[in-house]
Parts: structure tokens; C-alpha cells; sequence
């Protein structure tokens, strides 16, 4: 698998097609609902066949190359280069551009927040690697819009939009000008590219 693109997990609270986790590698099979326990029997496979790497990472990569586009598209995201094994986009970096890009920022009607929401959990570019909750990371964005943006039901499961390299609820949470250039890499499905302003 050394010449097959290295790919990570979107969402480690994504179910995956047929609720199973599987991965073979020289008939060895892994196959559970447990993504954790699949990590586990795949570190184990690895260890024994004197592999390095991640075991996660070596999973997610083996599960995606067998997923159909759509499936894959929901669960599946490169690795960034360089990074084996981490997400492109890092708790510190998202938080930190999170908070520079609200301080002093107007709040959107909740509404259109919820809204945009809905639009960045379908995503493709759409990445949650980790809580953001429970990072506390949540907070402390929201302290930088002076307690005026209250948390809403769909904050707990978002997560970091990859082209703003910022936490979607941030991002989905401020008025932005009509001519400010969408983020590098948006989808054409992107709430910047087809909301009305």
C-alpha cells in the first residue's frame, strides 16, 4: 500500500458503510464495528509483519480504496503531505484562526448559522478528527464573539471546515462581504458560493 495515496478517517463519529471496519493484509482479515478494536487488530498485523506507521491511518487507507465515491467522499480525507497519520488542519492552527477570524466580527442571524451549517456537515472538505467541545475549543471561540452567538443544536457535530482552517462554527458564524473571495479549494456546493447576500 506504499504507493496508494495515505487517507484518514473525516469523522471518527461517522458510520461507516455496513458498520464495519475492515481491513486484510497477507490473509489476516480484520472486520469489527469497533474502530478502535480495528485499529488495534491492524497495529497488531502491522507489528507482526515488522511494518512501521499508523495503524490508523494504514486502516482508513485500505477501507477507502474499497469504498464506493460517495461513501468514500463522506468518511475519507487525504492526508496532508508531510503528515502521515495527522489531520491537514491541527487543533492549535483551528482554534487559533478561528479566534482571528471572529474577534470583532458581527454575529449572523441564527438562522442562516444553522443554515450553513447544514451545508458544511455534507461537505466534502468537511473534517472532525477530534471534539471540539471537549478541546475546549468551542468556548473559546465563542468568547471572541463576546457571548453574542449562543451554542446551537448542530455545533455538536461539526467540526473544521479544511478551506477556511477554521472550525465551521466560526466560520459559519459571521457576515461576510459579497466581494471577499471564497476560501482556495471551496466546492462548488459551498454556503459562500450560493448564498445570497
Amino acid at each position: 500500500m506504499d504507493d496508494v495515496p495515505k487517507m484518514g478517517f473525516r469523522s471518527l463519529l461517522a458510520a461507516v458503510p455496513g458498520g464495519l471496519y475492515f481491513y486484510e493484509s497477507n490473509g489476516r482479515k480484520v472486520s469489527t464495528p469497533s474502530r478502535d478494536a480495528a485499529v488495534a487488530q491492524v497495529a497488531a498485523i502491522m507489528r507482526d509483519e515488522g511494518r512501521d506507521g499508523d495503524p490508523e491511518t494504514e486502516l482508513a487507507t485500505y477501507m477507502c480504496a474499497f469504498l464506493q465515491p460517495v461513501h468514500r467522499d463522506a468518511i475519507c480525507v487525504p492526508l496532508g503531505p508531510g503528515k502521515p497519520g495527522k489531520p491537514a488542519i491541527g487543533p492549535k492552527e483551528a482554534v487559533e484562526n478561528s479566534i482571528a477570524l471572529v474577534s470583532g466580527k458581527n454575529v449572523e442571524t441564527f438562522d442562516r448559522i444553522e443554515a450553513r451549517l447544514a451545508v458544511c456537515l455534507r461537505c466534502p472538505r468537511h473534517e472532525r478528527r477530534w471534539c471540539p467541545s471537549c478541546a475546549g475549543h468551542f468556548e473559546r471561540v465563542m468568547v471572541s464573539l463576546s457571548a453574542r452567538r449562543p451554542r446551537l443544536p448542530l455545533d455538536r457535530m461539526t467540526g473544521v471546515c479544511a478551506c477556511a482552517k477554521a472550525y465551521e462554527s466560526a466560520v459559519c458564524s459571521i457576515p461576510y462581504a459579497r466581494n471577499e473571495p471564497v476560501w482556495d479549494g471551496a466546492p462548488e456546493t459551498c454556503w459562500r458560493r450560493t448564498e445570497d447576500v
